[in-house]
């Protein structure tokens, strides 16, 4: 069954942790709001939910599209992900091992989730226990993760990219979003933001089983005609280079083999941009899934 707006709320409500009421509440919603919601959001009912939990990407709420949070919470759900630790064990403590730590900011987080001074919270606890990570990266996306002079680590999604063959692709029921492993990038792919597995026969440059490196693409108008890249809509993942072709993008594969007849066994996709959701440029290709050190590079 396919995720409606109510599921994902839902999902959000329980990331909280917290109960319906406590969230229609602090909203300002209705009793039991939540469990009658049918097709989906009012806008001003989106708005009260946007100015009390800024950290929730609305885009993603309403479609389904993108990640569940926003910006800096985010990157800090990456870096908790990343040490083991949930964010409730780390606003918290677990058996006094982080009682240095500010025990009030969860529960100022629950009664002011709109204040930006509970945002600064979370990033100054988590630097006091995490120095080796960058607060501008956590504020603003940019730069590495970790400051200069650490390894920087990028996130193995566990999902797939398949090339294609005879028409096999890769499809989304596991979406990217659930990190496998963090894996060290070394300085090969310094603009790299995540790695994925591909497999399949019809990009001759990357052998089946290897991972590759991506670069999300923020802006599907600024496409390199010719490029490698992962394009994934609601109803397949694959790689391909690409062309745009007005409403829609024309995918094609290196391998060029064809049937007897001449035809391509690979032959070209025509994708609607409409039904795009993500693309992500190929950086590169590596063969070693999981690693401490350096990634050992085969393509790029």
């Amino acid at each position: 069954m396919e995720e409606t707006v109510k599921d994902r709320l839902i999902k959000f409500i329980e990331y909280l942790g917290l109960s319906k009421n406590r969230f229609e509440e602090i909203c300002g919603l209705s009793k039991r709001y939540v469990s009658n919601i049918s097709v989906s959001i009012q806008p001003d009912k989106v708005k009260k939910i946007s100015l009390n939990f800024p950290e929730l990407n609305t885009g993603w709420l309403l479609t389904g599209e993108g990640r569940m949070l926003n910006g800096p919470y985010e990157r800090i759900n990456q870096i908790l992900f990343k040490e083991g630790i949930t964010q409730k064990e780390f606003a918290k403590g677990t058996g006094g091992m982080l009682s240095f730590l500010f025990p009030s900011i969860y529960e100022n987080a629950q009664k002011n989730p709109g204040d930006p001074v509970v945002l600064k919270q979370w990033v100054d606890a988590l630097l006091k226990r995490y120095p080796k990570y960058s607060e501008e990266w956590i504020m603003t996306g940019e730069g590495d993760m970790l400051k200069e002079g650490g390894r920087k680590k990028i996130p193995l999604y566990d999902a797939e990219s398949i090339g294609g063959h005879q028409d096999i692709v890769a499809d989304t029921n596991t979406p990217v979003g659930r990190v496998a492993e963090w894996i060290d990038a070394g300085d090969w792919f310094p603009g790299a933001t995540a790695a994925i597995r591909h497999y399949g026969d019809s990009m001759i440059e990357y052998p089946s089983g290897s991972i590759l490196a991506l670069k999300r693409v923020e802006d599907t108008s600024l496409l390199i005609n010719g490029r490698n890249y992962v394009i994934e809509t609601s109803e397949f993942r694959i790689t391909k280079q690409l062309q745009d072709d007005g409403d829609c993008i024309m995918a094609y594969s290196s391998n060029r083999e064809t049937y007897p007849d001449g035809r391509q066994i690979h032959a070209p996709i025509r994708i609607p941009k409409a039904s795009i959701r993500h693309i992500d440029l190929v950086l590169g290709c590596v063969l070693k899934e999981y690693s401490n050190g350096p990634i050992p590079i085969i393509h790029k």
